[in-house]
C-alpha cells in the first residue's frame, strides 16, 4: 500500500514481515491518521511483525511516539513485535525525552 504519507513492503516470501517508509515531509496528522488506520486492518488480518524505517523522520512527534509505543504493545500482545530502524539522533532524543504525562494532559 502506498498513500501520501508512508510506504508499505514486504521484506521477506512469506510476507509476514512489513517494512513501513515514511515519505519526506509527510503531514504529522495524516500520517498518524493513516497509519493506524492501515497497522488496524493489517494487524486484523493476522499481520504481527513490523520494521519502521525512520529515515525521514528526524523529529518524530508526541503522537507519532504515541503510536509507536501503542502499535508494539498490540503486535507483541499477539506474539509479533515492532522494530525501528534508520533512527536518526534526534529521532532518538525525541523517543527518551517523550514524557507520557505530559502526551496525556
Amino acid at each position: 500500500m502506498d498513500n501520501n504519507s508512508f510506504k508499505a513492503s514486504y521484506l521477506n516470501t512469506r510476507k509476514d514481515v512489513l517494512l513501513i517508509s515514511f515519505s519526506d515531509g509527510a503531514s504529522p496528522r495524516s500520517l498518524i491518521a493513516d497509519l493506524a488506520d492501515f497497522f488496524s486492518a493489517e494487524l486484523a488480518k493476522g499481520l504481527k511483525k513490523w520494521v519502521l524505517d525512520f529515515s525521514n523522520i528526524p523529529f518524530p512527534s508526541t503522537s507519532l511516539i504515541a503510536f509507536v509505543i501503542s502499535a508494539t504493545f498490540r503486535a507483541r500482545s499477539r506474539g509479533g513485535d515492532l522494530k525501528i530502524i534508520h533512527a536518526k539522533d534526534s529521532t532518538r532524543n525525541n523517543f527518551v525525552t517523550f514524557s507520557q504525562i505530559s502526551y496525556l494532559t
